[in-house]
């Protein structure tokens, strides 16, 4: 397992049954939420750098339906008016931004999404030149599908 992940360039290797990726990883710029742990991700994001979690999980927030383009009733509205509440305040008080992306599998949606990893990436690469003996997370699309 270990062996091979490090093996496939992985720098830092956290086995989810034994570690809590909270306490082992620190210091990232953008942080992408496929399992619903997007508060401890907060944790693992720079300080006052305008690091990022974006999340698809869980419930949307009022923002991300308006993103597409969905008009939200008022009803809705305050049903969901606390979803995300305690993620945002967290994200804040690190100088970071929680979000969720009501993501859709279409051309736009995976757009946004990669237009996210490529920001993160450039960013990793400018650190990684001023300091390479510091791991960092690398996103890599290694192969694309039209839909």
């Amino acid at each position: 397992g270990t062996e091979l992940v490090q093996a496939m360039g992985a720098d830092v290797v956290v086995n989810y049954r034994n570690e809590d990726f909270s306490e082992v990883l620190s210091d990232y710029d953008f942080a992408f939420d496929t399992t619903g742990e997007s508060l401890k991700m907060v944790k693992i994001l720079k300080k006052d750098a305008g690091a990022q979690v974006v999340t698809i999980v869980g419930t949307p927030t009022v923002a991300s339906l308006e993103s597409t383009g969905m008009k939200v009733p008022w009803i809705v509205r305050q049903f969901l008016s606390g979803v995300g509440k305690g993620e945002m305040a967290a994200a804040e008080a690190k100088g970071a931004v929680w979000s969720h992306l009501f993501l859709r599998p279409n051309g736009p949606d995976l757009e946004k999404l990669l237009s996210y990893t490529t920001a993160a990436t450039a960013a990793t690469a400018a650190e990684e030149a001023a300091s390479p003996e510091t791991p960092k997370l690398r996103a890599v699309v290694d192969g694309t599908f039209s839909l």
